[in-house]
């Protein structure tokens, strides 16, 4: 299977899209884990 130099640079493209939106996610779980009050510390850890 041959790809083209733009179609590999397009994959690697959206997938640094994805990572840059799973850390931003990260980012406001870790805000909202700070907000959040000691009983509910536990239950947000879980979901990270």
């Amino acid at each position: 299977m041959l790809t083209t130099v733009q179609e590999l640079e397009e994959e690697q493209a959206s997938e640094y899209g994805s990572l840059i939106k799973i850390s931003q996610m990260q980012l406001s779980t870790l805000r909202y884990i700070k907000r959040s009050t000691k009983s509910n510390l536990s239950f947000v850890i879980v979901y990270i």
